[in-house]
C-alpha cells in the first residue's frame, strides 16, 4: 500500500497504497486460538460456503471463496501480506452470510481482524444477525471487541439464549483497510471433532501479491494510511515569457463558466444555480442526488457553453448516468460544434460514447484543435430520462500557449514570508479521503489548514498504476487508465486551494508492486517512472494554465529507504529514473520535484551511511525537496534520536547541492495509527527544527482534522500555533 495512508502512501493500501511495515522474514504457522472445551459445543462454520457484498481486494483475495471458513488463522505477529489474510479497502462497511447447511442451536459468534501498518484498522463495529431461510434476518446486536493478540482482535458476540439459524450474516463497519482471516460459529450440538492443529497448512502458492513477501525488514513507509508529505510550497514560480490567458490554454477551459440550455432541467432534477453543467462536480451514481440535473422525453435538447474569448480546443465530454430501474438512459447520440460569434456554428461530428465506468459514461469528441468561443452540445434520445453532470472543454494551449519558461527552477525557494520551522506548514493527504468530498469539503478542509498557519496540501498520487487498477483520481487520456471516483477531484482540490490561497503538490503515480519490486528490477521501474512523467504531463496540460500558480509542484511516490537500497546497482538505477524524471518535470511545466524517503533506526544502513546514500543520489538527480519521513509516528525513530539521523542527512544533501530544500515529513499518528496527542508533537517540532527547512505532516488530514472527528486535537493545536 501507499505510503501513508493505504500505502502507505501511496497509501494504505494505497492512504492503498500500504506500508509502514518493516517485514519480518516469518515462515512460523500458528494454529487458530484454540477450540474452547467450555462451550460444549462445536465450530458449525468450518469449510461452509458464504457469500460477500463486496469481494476483496485483487491485490489481498480471498482464494478460492473458502479463506473466512477453512479454519485458517494468519498469524498473529505476521504481516497482512500472509495469505491467510482478505483485505478490503472500504468506506463503509459490507456484509458477509454463512449458509450453515441446515439449522443450528447458535451459541456464539466471532470474526478475527488485523490491525497493521498502511491503513489497515480494526473495524468500527461488528454486527451479526440470523436467518432460517436466507432472506429474513433478525438482528443479534454488536459484537465486543477481545483483548488484542499480537496484532489481532476477535469481535465476539456470546448469545445469553440461543438461536436457531441456518444463515448468519456479518456486517463489518468502518473506513480504510479492513482484513480478516476467520469467522467461527458455535452451535450446542456437541463436539463435531474440530480438528485440532499443531501446524496450520501453508498457504496457497499462487495467490496474487501474497507470494514474494519481503525477507528482511522492507521498512514500509511509516505512513499506512495518512498522507505525509512535504508541506512547503515553491514560492517562486519560474519566469514566463508569455502568461496564460485565464480561460485559455490546456486545462478545463468551461469550468466555472456560463451556459444556456434550450430546454430547462425537469423541476424535479433541476440544474441548482444554472451552474452545474461546468461547476467541476460529478455527481454519484445515485439520480436523486443534486449534482445531477434531468429531462424527460424530450427528443432533444442542446446547451451552448461560453468561453469568454475564443479558445483553441481539441477535446470536449460530457458525463451522463444510466439507472435503468427508473427509465433513465445514456443518449442515443451526443453531437458537439463550435463557433466564433454564438450564432454561427461548425459542425464536429457526434461524440464518441467511452467505455462505461459502472453507471456512468462519456460521450467525448477529440480531434485536430479548432478555435472558438462557443461550444454546443446537442443531446438526443429517443424516450426516457436523460442525466448530465458536467461538461469539459479541453484547451490545446491555443492562442493562449502554455507559457515558455525563460529560466527553469533548480528548486523551490522559501516559501512567501519565510518557513516557520515552529508549527507545520502543510500536510499529505491520500486520495481515498476525498472519494466522497465535495468542492464544500474540501473548502472547509483548506479553511481549517489556513486558520493554523499552513500553506500547502500535498496529494499523495493521482494514479494508482497496479496492474489491476490503473485508474486516475481526475478526467485522464492515459492509454489503459480510466478514472475511478466521479467527479474531478483534483480540479476541485486545485480550484478551492486557489481561492484559500493554498498551494498543491501533486503526487503522480503509486503502485503497491513497488514493495515487492523497489529497484531490483529496472524494466519495471523503468516502465512507472514513464508513467509518472506521462502524469505529470497530463497533468500540466490539464491544469497548468489555469492553476499553474497554485500548482507547487510534483511529488514521486516510491520511497526509498535504508534497507533495499544498499547496493550500488539499486542506487544507480533510481538516481536514473529520478533524473531522468525530474529533468523532464523541469523542462515541461517548470515546477519543482519533490520525494519523500524514510528509514528505520533499528535496522539497514546507520544514519552516516543513509546519509552519503542520499548525498550521492542529489549529486546526480536534480530533486528539489527531500522531505524525510520523521518515523516518530510508527516507531522508526524516537525524539531522543531523530537529531542524530536528521543532521548527516541534512549536511550530505545541502553539500551535495545547497539549493535542495531539506524538509521533515512529521507523522502525527501513534503506532496503532490513532492521533497522537499534540505534546507529542510539539516535542516532534523542538527535536527537528534545528536541522529542517520546512514542516510538513503525515497526517494533517487524516488525524488532526475536525472534518475527521478531530475537533479536540485541533483546537489544542491552533491554540498553539496562534502564538507561534
Amino acid at each position: 500500500m501507499p505510503k501513508k495512508i493505504k500505502t502507505f502512501k501511496q497509501s494504505i493500501l494505497s492512504l492503498l497504497a500500504l506500508l509502514t511495515l518493516v517485514f519480518a522474514n516469518v515462515t512460523l504457522r500458528v494454529a487458530p486460538f484454540g477450540v474452547s472445551t467450555a462451550l460444549a459445543a462445536s465450530n458449525v462454520a468450518l469449510g461452509k460456503p458464504y457469500t460477500s457484498s463486496v469481494a476483496a481486494s485483487a491485490s489481498y483475495p480471498d482464494t478460492n471463496g473458502v479463506e473466512l471458513t477453512d479454519g485458517i488463522y494468519g498469524p498473529p505477529n505476521g504481516s497482512y501480506l500472509d495469505p491467510q489474510w482478505q483485505g478490503r479497502s472500504i468506506f463503509g462497511g459490507y456484509n458477509q452470510t454463512i449458509n450453515l447447511g441446515s439449522s443450528y442451536s447458535v451459541t456464539e459468534i466471532m470474526t478475527n481482524f488485523l490491525a497493521d501498518c498502511c491503513g489497515i484498522a480494526l473495524p468500527s463495529a461488528v454486527s451479526y444477525a440470523y436467518s432460517t431461510d436466507g432472506t429474513n434476518f433478525t438482528n443479534l446486536g454488536n459484537a465486543v471487541a477481545q483483548p488484542a493478540v499480537g496484532k489481532t482482535t476477535k469481535f465476539k458476540l456470546t448469545l445469553g439464549t440461543p438461536v436457531t439459524a441456518q444463515y448468519v450474516k456479518m456486517t463489518v463497519t468502518g473506513d480504510w483497510w479492513l482484513f480478516e482471516d476467520e469467522m467461527e460459529v458455535w452451535a450446542n450440538t456437541g463436539p463435531t471433532n474440530t480438528p485440532t492443529r499443531t501446524n496450520t497448512p501453508a498457504p496457497p502458492t499462487n495467490t496474487p501479491t501474497h507470494t514474494n513477501t519481503p525477507t528482511n525488514p522492507t521498512n514500509t513507509p511509516t505512513r499506512t494510511n495518512t498522507p505525509v508529505g512535504p508541506t512547503n510550497t515553491p514560492t517562486s514560480t519560474p519566469t514566463r515569457t508569455n502568461t496564460p490567458v485565464a480561460g485559455c490554454g490546456s486545462g478545463n477551459l468551461a469550468l466555472g463558466k456560463s451556459y444556456t440550455s434550450s430546454v430547462a432541467a425537469n423541476a424535479s432534477y433541476p440544474d441548482t444555480g444554472g451552474i452545474e453543467l461546468t461547476n467541476g462536480v460529478y455527481g454519484p451514481s445515485t439520480y436523486t442526488d443534486a449534482k445531477w440535473q434531468g429531462r424527460a422525453d424530450i427528443g432533444s435538447y442542446f446547451q451552448t457553453v461560453d468561453l469568454g474569448q475564443s479558445c483553441s480546443v481539441n477535446q470536449i465530454f460530457t458525463n451522463f448516468l444510466q439507472d435503468t430501474a427508473v427509465a433513465i438512459i445514456w443518449p442515443d447520440t451526443v453531437s458537439f460544434a463550435y463557433s466564433t460569434d454564438g450564432t454561427n456554428f461548425t459542425s464536429l461530428g457526434n461524440a464518441t460514447p467511452q467505455t462505461p465506468n459502472g453507471s456512468f459514461k462519456k460521450y467525448q469528441w477529440t480531434g485536430t484543435a479548432v478555435t472558438g468561443r462557443y461550444i454546443r452540445m446537442t443531446v438526443s434520445d429517443c424516450c426516457g430520462w436523460v442525466f448530465e453532470d458536467e461538461m469539459e472543454v479541453i484547451g490545446s494551449g491555443g492562442p493562449t500557449a502554455t507559457p515558455t519558461r525563460t529560466n527553469t527552477p533548480t528548486g523551490p525557494t522559501a516559501t512567501p514570508g519565510g518557513n516557520n520551522t515552529n508549527v507545520w506548514e502543510g500536510s499529505f493527504f491520500q486520495p481515498y479521503l476525498t472519494n466522497s468530498w465535495t468542492a464544500t469539503n474540501f473548502a472547509t478542509e483548506f479553511q481549517y489548514m489556513k486558520d493554523v498557519k499552513m500553506d500547502h496540501v500535498i496529494w499523495q498520487w493521482t494514479v494508482d498504476s497496479l496492474p489491476s487498477r490503473k485508474w486516475t483520481y481526475y478526467p485522464t487520456t492515459m492509454a489503459g487508465f480510466t478514472q475511478t471516483n466521479s467527479y474531478d477531484a483534483v480540479g476541485t482540490s486545485l480550484a478551492q486551494a486557489q481561492a484559500k490561497g493554498l498551494k498543491v503538490w501533486l503526487g503522480l503515480n503509486w503502485t503497491d508492486d513497488w514493495w515487492s519490486h523497489y529497484a531490483n528490477d529496472n524494466v519495471w521501474l523503468t516502465n512507472e517512472f514513464t508513467i509518472s512523467k506521462n502524469a505529470a504531463q497530463e497533468l500540466w496540460n490539464r491544469y497548468g494554465a489555469q492553476y499553474g500558480s497554485t500548482i507547487a509542484g510534483f511529488y514521486l511516490t516510491m520511497e526509498m529507504d535504508n534497507v533495499n537500497f544498499q547496493t550500488q546497482t539499486t542506487q544507480d538505477r533510481m538516481i536514473a529514473v529520478y533524473s531522468d524524471t525530474a529533468n523532464y518535470i523541469h523542462a515541461n511545466t517548470g515546477k519543482p520535484v519533490m520525494v519523500a524517503p524514510f528509514f528505520n533506526s533499528s535496522t539497514g544502513q546507520n544514519a552516516t551511511a543513509y546519509a552519503n546514500m542520499w548525498g550521492y543520489i542529489i549529486t546526480n538527480a536534480a530533486l528539489d525537496v527531500v522531505a524525510v519521513q520523521d518515523g516518530i509516528g510508527v516507531g522508526h525513530a524516537t525524539v531522543a534520536n531523530i537529531g542524530s539521523w536528521l543532521s548527516p542527512l541534512r549536511n550530505s544533501i545541502k553539500a551535495a547541492r545547497p539549493s535542495t530544500q531539506f524538509w521533515s515529513d512529521l507523522e502525527t499518528m501513534n503506532p496503532d495509527f490513532t492521533p497522537a496527542a499534540v505534546s507529542r508533537v510539539i516535542d516532534q517540532l523542538n527535536a527537528e527544527k534545528a536541522y529542517v527547512d520546512k514542516f510538513t505532516t503525515f497526517s494533517f488530514n487524516h488525524y488532526d482534522s475536525p472534518q475527521q472527528g478531530q475537533t479536540a486535537n485541533y483546537n489544542t493545536w491552533k491554540a498553539y500555533t496562534d502564538v507561534h
